[in-house]
């Protein structure tokens, strides 16, 4: 979570230097950046747990994760990402990006569906309330993706966001 300050403008840098932990058959150890993002790479198959943990040391959350593929993983999420649940990566199919964060007046996501599914995209406030139902169960075929999704009319502030597809992805940004 990030200060925002008065007048919903972030005041700080996100959550960095923070401890992200992936352990099982090997242990892949690394800090979070400036903004709060951190990436695993090469992660062998298997079954891990994920400790996020603060600057001080202290874990402050686990999650399952399990690698179902060997290959690169290259998977920069924003560390509330993790605080959110469980997260199931193949490596061979999965791709997924969000960006700008900050955003001013568009947001985008690129994915990679590996089967066909029904899509639902939706953006919640800080509070939960849903402020943007991008798609609702649009059914896709297997392929890559490009949504632009105009932000423009949201107040400044944290922001979440669901896409439901062949998996699920969560995470955060923030409007400018």
């Amino acid at each position: 979570m990030r200060d925002i300050g008065n007048g919903n403008v972030p005041i700080d840098q996100g959550l960095p230097g923070w401890k992200m932990s992936l352990a099982g058959a090997s242990t892949y150890t690394m800090n979070t950046d400036i903004n709060g993002n951190y990436s695993f790479v090469n992660v062998d198959p298997g079954s891990y747990t994920l400790t996020t943990s603060n600057p001080s040391g202290t874990p402050m959350n686990t999650t399952s994760v399990t690698i179902k593929k060997l290959d690169a993983v290259n998977k920069d999420v924003a560390i509330c990402s993790s605080l959110l649940g469980v997260n199931t990566v193949d490596a061979e199919a999965s791709y997924f990006n969000a960006y700008p964060s900050p955003a001013t007046s568009q947001f985008q996501m690129d994915y990679y569906l590996a089967q066909p599914a029904s899509v639902s995209l939706r953006i919640d406030n800080i509070e939960g309330q849903n402020v943007l139902k991008v798609m609702h169960n649009e059914n896709k075929s297997v392929g890559q993706y490009h949504q632009n999704i105009s932000v423009e009319q949201l107040p400044a502030g944290i922001y979440f966001y669901e896409l439901n597809a062949d998996r699920v992805y969560k995470g955060k940004f923030v409007k400018q």
